[in-house]
């Protein structure tokens, strides 16, 4: 029997899942006539609502004009264009784009570039990563290296490359503990680096947000002060924006929110607003100035078939143009969610209120028999009322479209109650 298996899903057959059919703004219309609001931005890709028109126009004129091309010792105008506006939003220290396809890929090359930095050097010494405790940089083997170990890396511990770590000081609404567990997380930061920090290739964050950790949230001064410590031992500082980038902590990125430009920096998932598969590494002058060398084992040996795509440049290009006329309503977001907790106040089950820019994160306050029995009995009580979630483990997190309104998000944490108030777990 043919079979489609599906990311992060136990193999089951395909009519058993529910089928999308069509998607307009904030909404996806299913096979059984069902309208549901996409609360998380189809895996945090969606930025601007799904088929959009202004993208679909720049997609459609694009491939009249040229579809794919190979990229390497050639270009072509629209990543051109693109890298023009993205270089608008971003520090002038980071300057070289090194574009990809996906989230993962653009962190392998982060790993890959920053390794082969020393080695272009004739530095051996420098062969381990830093990372955050319960970190996700993706799927690939490098990525996973620099991940937290859990149920996703444990069958590939002997591929993985070693990674050293530190928790960051994890915080949320009205947390009374915020400067004493930040203070500790840079007491075991300075310990680690007394250990390490002479062998260590560069250390990589998702700067203010852990994604799939459960939208795990610390303050930007923690980043600022790593990076200081980062920088006696000549550690280069990754950026992982892949999820942060485009608005989602209420900038274009995060790295301004919180006040650190690193070395690197991977973006990806909403590049192109969701519509095509489109990533980028992007790394300052004094990274990409040990590769700028006549010497051919110096070069970069790193490619993808669909490197800067044409199809997926012009997405992004609309994109940007986009984002720029949302970022009044960007800015919005953070206050329509903590007006939406008010819906809250009074249900015991939920705790740790956490919203960061557009995101938003709260803990289930679940029993030990918690299952994924509970979490997809959650799940079909929200589709069941008109909205598409996924929590993570016993967290429920909210990545609205940008072009979602007041009205509707508060409408969300209306249900939320309700949820609360209906299912057990």
């Amino acid at each position: 029997m043919t079979s489609i298996w599906h990311p992060f899903s136990a193999l089951q057959k395909e009519e058993n899942l529910p089928e999308i059919v069509q998607g307009e703004g904030v909404f996806l219309n299913l096979e059984d006539g069902r309208k549901v609001m996409d609360c998380i931005a189809s895996w945090w890709v969606n930025l601007h609502g799904h088929s959009e028109p202004t993208i679909v126009k720049a997609i459609a004129k694009q491939a009249q004009t040229l579809e794919q091309a190979i990229f390497a010792g050639y270009t072509h105008s629209p990543a051109k264009e693109l890298v023009k506006l993205l270089q608008t939003k971003l520090p002038s220290s980071l300057s070289y784009f090194f574009f990809s396809d996906n989230g993962s890929c653009a962190v392998e090359i982060a790993l890959k570039m920053a390794y082969q930095y020393w080695k272009n050097q004739q530095i051996d010494t420098r062969k381990i990563y830093g990372r955050l405790g319960n970190a996700y940089h993706g799927d690939t083997v490098g990525a996973m290296s620099v991940g937290g170990r859990s149920y996703i890396t444990k069958h590939f511990e002997a591929l993985l490359q070693e990674s050293v770590y530190v928790n960051p000081p994890i915080t949320w609404e009205d947390d009374v503990n915020r400067e004493e567990k930040e203070e500790k997380a840079l007491q075991d930061l300075d310990r680690l680096l007394e250990r390490h920090g002479e062998e260590m290739v560069a250390f990589i964050v998702e700067p203010l947000v852990q994604g799939f950790a459960g939208f795990q949230m610390y303050s930007p001064s923690f980043l600022q002060a790593l990076q200081k410590k980062l920088r006696k031992y000549n550690v280069l500082l990754i950026f992982d924006e892949v999820m942060t980038g485009f608005g989602r902590t209420g900038k274009w990125f995060a790295l301004e929110t919180a006040g650190v430009t690193p070395d690197i920096m991977c973006v990806a998932k909403g590049i192109t607003g969701g519509f095509l598969p489109l990533a980028a590494t992007i790394c300052s002058e004094q990274v990409a100035s040990v590769f700028e060398t006549p010497e051919l084992d110096k070069i970069f040996y790193h490619g993808h078939s669909y490197t800067a795509n044409p199809l997926g440049c012009a997405a992004g290009i609309a994109s940007f143009h986009l984002l720029e006329a949302a970022e009044s309503t960007i800015a919005s977001f953070a206050s329509w969610h903590k007006e939406g907790f008010a819906f809250l106040a009074d249900c015991d089950k939920i705790t740790r209120f956490r919203v960061c820019g557009t995101l938003a994160a709260m803990d289930l306050q679940a029993s030990s028999s918690y299952s994924l029995q509970d979490r997809n009995r959650i799940i079909e009580a929200f589709l069941n009322k008109g909205f598409l979630i996924r929590p993570i483990g016993n967290v429920l997190y909210f990545v609205p479209p940008y072009v979602m309104t007041k009205e509707q998000i508060l409408s969300l944490y209306q249900a939320t109650y309700e949820v609360m108030k209906e299912v057990t777990f």
